[in-house]
């Protein structure tokens, strides 16, 4: 095994360690525990099995699985037997839906709203909708239920990480008509709020929220989720600032749904092997060794219900990447 992914699977279980016992040397390995994850763990699939992850986040991009027109269906993009092995090691697959196709959008490609977002759901001009439609059919026949709608859509145009190019309004559809239509195809299907970074926009949940609370029928479909995501990176004093500002924000609105930290890391830019140029935050290894245990520690303590650490292997970087 890779030095990097031996050494962060040991942070892993050091952090998982401290929350859950841990059986005496040469036993089995652990029983997946729900709380716990990593991201992309069908790279290493042995290695996720011996930290005994409980969920994986998988990427499902729009314009790989639809590249050319609606009557696509990319099934490459995300491999079968990822979903296979995940089942076989009893953990949850979480999809991030996202990345807009060129065809779907007069915008962007990527980061464009979906062409027809704002038809009636059943309209098959509704272009978002009737992906949704095909993804929940094909997918969660096959054990995934848990969707992340769209990734942190408060970076603005032109700041690096930028993915969504509509406005908190456009979102508050975008969000609606995937649980509406996700929920009515899969009664098992779990929707989860985009990640955000936080500091992008601290501002932008609550706006969001509000958003959605004037809709009148948000209320009987429970503001259209059931899990706020967060990405919290480098600075582990702010875990728990973050985890009670965001609960004391749904609070307000009357909802109380588990907040997830599903990416989270303090990646190391000074290591030896593979060193990293980045202007800000330098990070040992023995920084991250002990952001890893402070940020699952702070975070289960303040009330985050899922942890995943990002991510668990680090493929086709370029150097000094």
């Amino acid at each position: 095994m890779h030095r990097h992914l031996r050494r962060l699977g040991g942070l892993l279980l050091l952090a998982f360690g401290l929350l859950v016992a841990v059986g005496p040397a040469g036993a089995q390995p652990p029983a997946p525990d729900p709380r716990f994850g990593a991201i992309e763990n069908f790279w290493v699939p042995e290695a996720s099995r011996e930290l005994g992850v409980g969920f994986e986040r998988i990427l499902f991009y729009w314009r790989e699985i639809q590249p050319t027109g609606p009557d696509d269906w990319n099934t490459l993009h995300v491999l079968e037997e990822w979903l296979v092995e995940a089942d076989a090691q009893g953990q949850n697959v979480v999809g991030l839906l996202k990345n807009t196709p060129a065809w779907a959008t007069d915008f962007n490609v990527d980061s464009g709203v979906p062409r027809g977002l704002w038809l009636p759901i059943d309209d098959p001009e509704n272009l978002w909708a009737e992906y949704v439609r095909k993804i929940a059919r094909y997918y969660g026949p096959r054990g995934v239920h848990h969707w992340i709608i769209w990734n942190e859509p408060e970076i603005e145009r032109g700041v690096f990480g930028f993915e969504f190019g509509g406005s908190p309004r456009d979102y508050a559809r975008l969000l609606k008509v995937a649980s509406l239509v996700m929920k009515a195809e899969d009664p098992d299907a779990v929707i989860h709020l985009a990640g955000l970074t936080w500091w992008h926009n601290p501002a932008y949940l609550e706006e969001l929220l509000d958003t959605i609370s004037r809709d009148p029928e948000a209320a009987a479909h429970d503001f259209y989720f059931d899990t706020l995501s967060l990405h919290i990176y480098f600075r582990v004093e702010t875990v728990r600032e973050i985890v009670e500002e965001v609960a004391t924000i749904q609070a307000r609105f009357g909802l109380n749904k588990p907040i997830w930290i599903n990416e989270t890391n303090a990646s190391p830019n000074l290591d030896p092997e593979w060193p990293v140029s980045r202007p800000q935050f330098q990070v040992d290894l023995e920084q991250q060794a002990n952001y890893i245990i402070q940020a699952y520690a702070l975070g289960f303590s303040s009330g985050a219900s899922h942890i995943a650490v990002y991510k668990l292997l680090d493929i086709n970087l370029p150097p000094g990447g």
